[in-house]
C-alpha cells in the first residue's frame, strides 16, 4: 500500500485463485472467509497525460422522455431502470438479496460496440451493501470482462470503500484487480480499449484523470459496453439494503493515437 500524493492509498492485487462473480470486478469469499491474495505488491495511480480528443461516436445525457433505442437492459427486472429525464440521469438499482450469501444479481444497461474506443460516465453512488459495485463494464462474446466502478466491501482488514478495476476471464477467474481507496460518492470513470490493451481511470473533475491500471486481455472485436449496478453473490452484510446508482451521462469516443503511442516513424 502506498500514498499517491493525493492522500489516497493504492492496493495492487494479483489473484490466481479461481473466483466466480456476477458481472464483474473483485475477489471472492468462500463461505465466511474472503479469499484474498496470493501476491500483494505496491502500486501507484498515474496521472494520464493530456492527449488529442477523439470524435464523439455516441453520447446520452438521459434528458429525453424515452431511452435511446440502442440500449439493452440485461437483468431479470426492467423496473430496476428508471429514466429521470427532468434531472438528466439514468437510475439503476440491483435486485434485492433476501439473505446473506444468496446468489448476486446485476442490472446492466449496455450497447453494442466494435473496435477501439473510450467510454466514460459520471456516477453518483454511496454503496450501503457489502460487495455492491456500480460503474462501467465491457463484456466480450465469450464473457470476458473489463470493469471499473465504486465499491464497498467488508474485508478482513476492515471496510473498504473506493474504486475497483478488474479484468475477468470466462468462468469468473480474475488474474488481476486493482483498488484505489478513496472515500467519494461521485466520480468520473473512463475505460479505454486499444486492441487488447484496456486502460481504466477515474477523475474527480472530469478533466484530470488518474490511471488505475492497464490490463492486457483478449476480448472479441464486438463487445457490449455500458453501466452496471450489482451485488456480489458473496455479500455477507446488509444484503437487503442495496443502493441506487445515478449516471448522468454516457459517452463513447474514438481513440486518437498520440505521438508517443505511435513510436518512431
Amino acid at each position: 500500500m502506498s500514498d499517491n500524493g493525493l492522500g489516497n492509498a493504492t492496493i495492487d492485487v494479483s489473484m490466481r485463485t479461481a473466483m466466480h462473480y456476477h458481472g464483474t470486478f473483485l475477489m471472492r469469499r468462500s463461505q465466511h472467509l474472503f479469499v484474498v491474495l496470493l501476491l500483494l505488491v505496491v502500486g501507484c495511480v498515474e496521472p494520464i497525460q493530456p492527449r488529442p480528443i477523439g470524435e464523439v461516436l455516441f453520447r446520452d445525457d438521459f434528458n429525453s422522455l424515452e431511452l435511446d433505442s440502442g440500449w439493452t437492459f440485461e437483468g431479470d427486472d426492467s423496473s430496476l431502470v428508471e429514466l429521470v429525464a427532468d434531472s438528466g440521469l439514468i437510475r439503476l438499482a440491483p435486485e434485492m438479496l433476501l439473505s446473506s450469501g444468496e446468489e448476486g444479481a446485476i442490472s446492466f444497461l449496455s450497447r453494442k460496440l466494435a473496435g477501439n474506443f473510450i467510454v466514460s460516465t459520471h456516477v453518483t453512488f454511496a454503496p450501503g451493501t457489502d460487495r455492491q459495485v456500480a460503474g462501467l463494464i465491457v463484456t466480450g462474446d465469450d464473457d470476458r470482462k473489463v470493469s471499473i466502478g465504486l465499491i464497498e466491501a467488508a474485508l478482513i482488514t476492515g471496510t473498504f470503500r473506493g474504486i475497483a478495476a478488474a479484468a475477468e476471464l470466462p468462468g469468473g477467474s480474475i488474474p488481476l484487480a486493482k483498488f484505489e481507496r478513496v472515500n467519494v460518492s461521485d466520480v468520473f470513470l473512463q475505460l479505454e480499449r486499444s486492441e487488447e490493451r484496456f486502460t481504466v481511470s477515474y477523475s474527480r473533475d472530469g478533466e484530470n484523470f488518474l490511471r488505475i491500471a492497464n490490463f492486457e486481455t483478449t476480448l472479441s472485436d464486438s463487445v457490449r459496453v455500458g453501466m452496471a449496478n450489482l451485488i456480489r453473490e458473496t455479500c455477507m452484510q446488509q444484503c437487503d439494503q442495496p443502493t441506487i446508482a445515478d449516471f448522468d451521462f454516457f459517452e463513447i469516443r474514438t481513440v486518437v493515437q498520440s505521438v508517443t503511442d505511435s513510436g518512431p516513424s
